[in-house]
């Protein structure tokens, strides 16, 4: 018996491009960011010089996160960042009514990403954990600990892995289990 509820449609497996989680292990962290509060990690394979130019023309993998994550300073034994600093204004501003958590830059989450994109150059995965609640953990090369906690008992997306601009499977974890979405040819 499965610990997950895995769907796969029929498909002719000589044309499927199959996704694994495991694609992610040496891959870079290149980039972190929101749209709302759907938040994205991208990663590529190692470069030596980080220009936008060969970012792109790699292949970019990235994890969607609907649910609950946080960045982990494992030696300073802190959380350096998580999805609730979305909800909080940025530091050294006062509190208002009108505040609107939506606006790029204006929250804490933004302005802490942001410190640590620029404090963690070439950190790569040099792990990978996934346990049986399908929470993820990536262990990363400066010792920090990025993590996604699923925290829906729903169908709901709770996080989806995909290469970008590739007809390769998704990889698309729920509250119930494990889907793997596929683009029919």
């Amino acid at each position: 018996m499965s610990l997950y509820n895995i769907e796969v449609l029929e498909v002719d497996e000589n044309k499927r491009k199959k996704i694994s989680i495991d694609l992610l292990l040496k891959k870079q962290i290149v980039d972190i960011g929101r749209t709302g509060n759907v938040l994205w990690l991208k990663f590529a394979n190692p470069k030596i010089d980080n220009t936008a130019e060969q970012i792109e023309a790699d292949h970019i993998f990235t994890l969607h996160i609907f649910c609950d994550c946080r960045m982990i300073d494992q030696e300073k034994r802190e959380i350096v960042f998580g999805s609730s600093d979305l909800y909080d204004n940025k530091a050294g501003t006062e509190w208002s009514e009108d505040f609107d958590w939506n606006v790029q830059g204006a929250n804490q989450y933004d302005e802490q990403v942001k410190k640590w994109l620029a404090a963690n150059n070439g950190v790569y995965v040099e792990k990978i954990k996934f346990n049986v609640l399908r929470d993820l953990r990536l262990l990363l090369s400066n010792g920090h600990v990025f993590e996604i906690i699923v925290t829906f008992t729903s169908e709901g997306e709770c996080w989806r892995f995909f290469e970008e601009d590739s007809k390769r499977d998704h990889f698309v974890v729920t509250g119930k289990g494990l889907i793997i979405e596929y683009e029919a040819e």
